[in-house]
C-alpha cells in the first residue's frame, strides 16, 4: 500500500506554498503599504507560514522525507534556518528530550512552560494546587459549564439551538 513512503510531490507543492505564502505576505506591504488592513494581511499570511513551515522542518527534522539524510538536513536546516529562524541543532536537542522523555514534567522541554499555559495532568495538577496557580474552581462547575456549550457562529445548528 505505500503507506510509510513520503510523496516528495507533495512535499514539493507544500514547500512551494509555504513560499508562495510568504512572498505573498511580504508584497502585500510592497504594494499596499503598513496601513492597518496590508499589515492585517500579512500578519495572516505570515502566521499561517510559520505554523506550516514548523510542521514541514518537523517532517524534514525526522528524516522521513527522503531515503537518504543527506536531503532531509538540507531542507531541514533551510526551512528551520531560513523560514523559522531558528537553528537545527536547537530543534533537534529539544526534539531528542522530548522524545526520550515525552510528556514527562521538567523533562520534557514541550511541556515544560506550565507557568505560561495551562497543564493538564495528576502530578502536575498536584504541584500547581500546592503553589495555588491555574486554580479554576471545580467546586462551582455547574454555575458556568454553559459557557463551553455554543459552539462557533459558522455552524448551521448553533442558531437553532439559541447559542
Amino acid at each position: 500500500m505505500g503507506l510509510m513512503k513520503a510523496n516528495h510531490v507533495f512535499f514539493l507543492l507544500y514547500l512551494l506554498h509555504i513560499l508562495l505564502l510568504d512572498v505573498a505576505a511580504w508584497l502585500t506591504l510592497l504594494v499596499f503599504g503598513t496601513s492597518f488592513m496590508p499589515f492585517l494581511l500579512c500578519a495572516v499570511l505570515l502566521s499561517a507560514v510559520q505554523a506550516q513551515a514548523g510542521w514541514l522542518q518537523h517532517d524534514f527534522g525526522h528524516l522521513s522525507v527522503f531515503s537518504t539524510s543527506t536531503w532531509n538536513h538540507l531542507l531541514h536546516h533551510f526551512v528551520i534556518g531560513h523560514l523559522k529562524g531558528a537553528p537545527a541543532s536547537w530543534w533537534n536537542h529539544m526534539h531528542f528530550q522530548h522524545h526520550a522523555k515525552p510528556n514527562c514534567f521538567r523533562k520534557d522541554p514541550d511541556i515544560n512552560m506550565h507557568p505560561f499555559f495551562f497543564a493538564l495532568g495528576k502530578i502536575l495538577s498536584v504541584e500547581l494546587g500546592k503553589q495555588k496557580k491555574k486554580y479554576m474552581p471545580y467546586n462551582h462547575q455547574h454555575k458556568y459549564f454553559f459557557l463551553s456549550e455554543c459552539p462557533h457562529p459558522t455552524q448551521g445548528d448553533s442558531l437553532e439551538r439559541g447559542c
